[in-house]
């Protein structure tokens, strides 16, 4: 199959799980129209990824993010009227989704577009220093995490933060440690000497 036909296969199964968990709604239809886009560009741009070692964590990490919108979906789709406090957690939620949004714009501009979506390692990789990379390892995953939390508290869904701090966040540690590995076998001490220099997630606590 051509990286479109797989991409939209994807974009639509996801957007067809997050309306299936929330039902008929405009907050969760906007969540399922956005969320459908992203996957689908996620699957295109790794099948066109150059073929070679890929770690299964990736898959495992995506489907567990799917799961905390899913969980997200679930909530809006059962909560009934809109309170002051509703639309406070909305604007708090949105703002931390738009940091983690900016922040990973950040790092994908730092690493000139070449962000990878399969956990492998390139002959041709280099490190990066730039941008955000400069203080922690991981600007993408910490957007992440910025993007799902804010996406709990805009939903105000506690059931996509257990989701998140039970599911996702475990299988994404994980991840991340894998990829460190495979980095410290690729560039050995220099990765190591940036580790030393660097924070994994959170500047001055992770």
């Amino acid at each position: 199959m051509t990286a479109d036909l797989v991409s939209g296969i994807v974009g639509a199964g996801a957007a067809g799980v997050i309306v299936l968990a929330g039902g008929v709604d405009l907050e969760v239809g906007l969540l399922a129209a956005i969320s459908g886009l992203t996957f689908a560009a996620l699957a295109r741009r790794a099948r066109l990824e150059k073929p070679g070692h890929s770690d299964p964590t990736s898959l495992a990490t995506a489907l567990a993010f799917l799961a905390v919108l899913v969980a997200a979906s679930f909530d809006a789709g059962r909560e009934g009227g809109s309170s002051r406090a509703d639309w406070i957690a909305r604007g708090v939620g949105l703002t931390i989704i738009a940091a983690g949004v900016a922040l990973r714009a950040l790092a994908m501009r730092a690493l000139g577009g070449r962000l990878g979506v399969r956990l492998q390692v390139r002959e041709d990789q280099a490190l990066v220093h730039e941008g955000p990379y400069k203080w922690i390892r991981h600007p993408n995953y910490a957007g992440l995490i910025l993007v799902a939390g804010g996406i709990a508290i805009a939903f105000s869904s506690t059931l996509a933060l257990v989701v998140a701090v039970c599911l996702w966040l475990p299988v994404l540690l994980f991840h991340i440690a894998r990829e460190e590995r495979m980095l410290i076998e690729r560039f050995g001490r220099q990765y190591r000497t940036y580790m030393s220099r660097t924070w994994r997630l959170i500047v001055g606590i992770y």
